[in-house]
C-alpha cells in the first residue's frame, strides 16, 4: 500500500536523514503522517505504520514534539490506538510515541 511505504520513506529521512532530518518536519511530514492515518482509519497496516513513523520523527527531532502539527497527530494516534486495541503494532508503538511526548 502506497500510505504504508510513504509512512516508511519519511521515517527512514528523519531517523537516518543526518543534516537533512530537521527538513522532514519542515516540509510537513507530522501533517502528511496525520492526513494518511485520517484517511485510512480502519486500515492497521497504515495504522500501525504510521504511529512508528511518528515515533522515529520524534526520536530524531524531539523539539517537534512541541508542534501543533504533532498535537494534532496525537489526538490521530489516540483515535488509532480506540479503533484498534487487538493489533499489538498500533498499540505498542502509540504507547511509545506518548511516553516520549511526557
Amino acid at each position: 500500500k502506497t500510505q504504508v511505504l510513504g509512512c516508511s520513506v519519511l521515517a527512514l529521512m528523519a531517523s537516518r536523514g543526518g543534516d537533512f532530518s530537521p527538513y522532514v518536519v519542515e516540509y510537513g511530514a507530522v501533517e502528511a503522517v496525520r492526513h494518511a492515518m485520517a484517511a485510512h482509519q480502519p486500515e492497521e497496516g497504515v495504522q500501525e505504520q504510521a504511529c512508528w513513523t511518528l515515533v522515529q520523527i520524534a526520536e530524531a527531532l524531539p523539539s517537534s514534539l512541541a508542534s501543533p502539527s504533532f498535537a494534532a497527530a496525537l489526538s490521530t494516534v489516540e483515535e488509532a490506538a480506540a479503533l484498534h486495541p487487538d493489533c499489538a503494532g498500533v498499540q505498542h508503538n502509540a504507547q511509545s510515541l506518548w511516553e516520549l511526548a511526557r
